[in-house]
């Protein structure tokens, strides 16, 4: 199927869960898309109950149980103090940040794929989830949901199952957004309004659990099944990327060969370089098709 390039390493996963759920006679899958985004709440949104006078704040701020590995001064620093600076630092300078993280993630971008960075970062603007209506917009309007819908619509093509996106129910868009970012924090938790409301639904061990799931030795097993990083060999030649300019292939090239090494220590090597082995299969497997249709012609 060549509707849509899959650059998350855990699609196939994905869409194999869905084939066997729908062979064992489930007629729908409940997605959790979303999901961090509606109930994880905005502890950043605690710097701007300080500006307001709440003292509170910075205790709750260093208190705040998240599911990552951090400090009572990181929380401090990432939840009230750098929010409050970063108000103070001008648009110019946050875009130029922005350029330099684009072209650390994608050193091997193309002419033409860095023109479209160069136009995100140019483009982009401080977001504002003060009130109910930002949050909601911002939500609504996030891309990166709209592309995981999407990629479920195809698995759901493929697969014959049906899926269903609860979390993006726009009721329930339109409460939460309502609701007090601090009420979401309920408990001192990342989530725990969400928590609360899953009382007697799930295990406590699950409810109440400290850390979050990687993701990075399931990748791992999938790419050793596939036949190693050997079998994506010809694809990382990157012909079709290049030719349109989205890809410098010697650059990605070498950035391929570093893979193997970076990905047994950290999945963000996945991001780095599996959505261009996504996208350059996702061009073959379009060119091959015109090529078909020219022939049948």
């Amino acid at each position: 199927n060549t509707s849509l390039p899959m650059i998350s390493p855990g699609a196939a996963g994905g869409a194999l869960l869905l084939r066997h759920a729908r062979e064992g006679g489930a007629d729908v899958a409940l997605s959790g898309t979303g999901g961090d985004d509606l109930f994880d709440g905005y502890p950043r949104l605690l710097a701007e109950e300080l500006a307001r006078g709440n003292l509170r704040t910075i205790p709750s701020a260093i208190r705040l149980r998240v599911p990552w590995k951090t400090t009572p001064l990181g929380r401090l620093s990432s939840f009230i103090v750098r929010p409050l600076l970063g108000r103070l630092v001008p648009t110019a300078v946050q875009r130029a940040r922005r350029k330099r993280k684009h072209r650390a993630q994608s050193p091997w971008a193309g002419p033409r794929l860095v023109e479209f960075l160069e136009a995100d970062a140019t483009s982009w603007q401080r977001l504002q989830l003060a009130t109910p209506t930002e949050r909601f917009d911002s939500l609504a309007k996030a891309t990166y949901l709209a592309d995981a819908v999407e990629q479920y619509a195809q698995f759901s093509t493929m697969t014959g199952m049906r899926v269903a996106h609860p979390f993006l129910d726009e009721g329930l868009l339109e409460l939460v957004s309502a609701l007090p970012p601090t009420m979401l924090l309920h408990g001192g938790r990342l989530r725990g309004l969400f928590r609360l409301a899953a009382r007697g639904a799930l295990p406590e061990t699950v409810r109440l659990r400290e850390n979050k799931a990687s993701f990075a030795l399931a990748y791992r097993e999938v790419l050793e099944a596939g036949g190693g990083i050997a079998a994506f060999d010809d694809l990382a030649t990157m012909t079709e990327s290049a030719k349109l300019g989205l890809v410098d292939a010697p650059k990605f090239r070498a950035a391929f060969q570093a893979f193997p090494r970076a990905v047994i220590k950290d999945e963000i090597a996945w991001t780095h370089v599996w959505p261009g082995l996504a996208m350059e299969g996702f061009l073959r497997a379009r060119a091959q098709l015109a090529t078909d249709h020219r022939a049948k012609q």
